[in-house]
């Protein structure tokens, strides 16, 4: 019998939070990996108290991809020619509102040019049919419009080319 090298256990959790008074439950898949590799652009902190108190938990260490790495993951999952998902657009678009500046090694990549071409691509139905559905009320109400979607564009594609 051969040994897996990585191991891979799954958890199923209940989550029940409240969101603007209305509760809501979720099943969530957790997967752990026991591998050796040490995962780059990791950092340890707490979440937000503001989070914490939509969610009602109590303050708690975890560790997360930095924006930097997470906005270097959205930009390749966007160069990538065999992806075609609006939903990378509107997280990169989340978190280049949150990065003051792009590091020059982001600005240097190859990779900016198949990602502002991939965004060229996207028409505000995929956004509707990929992404509204799964934002909350306000924010559906905010981007409902087809003329705040191209903004969206333009605003990440603009923040890409800098």
């Amino acid at each position: 019998m051969k040994r897996e090298k990585h191991i891979i256990d799954i958890y199923i959790n209940k989550l029940h939070y409240n969101y603007h008074g209305a509760k809501i439950f979720n099943l969530t898949r957790l997967e752990c990996s026991r591998r050796q590799k040490v995962l780059t652009g990791v950092e340890k902190g707490v979440p937000s108290s503001e989070i914490l108190q939509v969610h009602n938990q109590a303050p708690f260490a975890c560790c997360y991809y930095g924006v930097e790495t997470l906005i270097l993951q959205k930009t390749t999952a966007l160069a990538s020619p065999s992806r075609f998902a609006c939903r990378d657009l509107f997280d990169l678009h989340h978190l280049l509102t949150r990065a003051a500046k792009l590091s020059p090694s982001l600005l240097a990549t190859l990779l900016k040019k198949e990602a502002v071409a991939k965004i060229e691509s996207f028409q505000f139905r995929d956004f509707r049919e990929q992404v509204l559905p799964f934002l909350p009320p306000d924010l559906v109400d905010l981007y409902r419009a087809p003329n705040r979607f191209e903004a969206m564009k333009k605003e990440v594609q603009m923040r890409l080319e800098s």
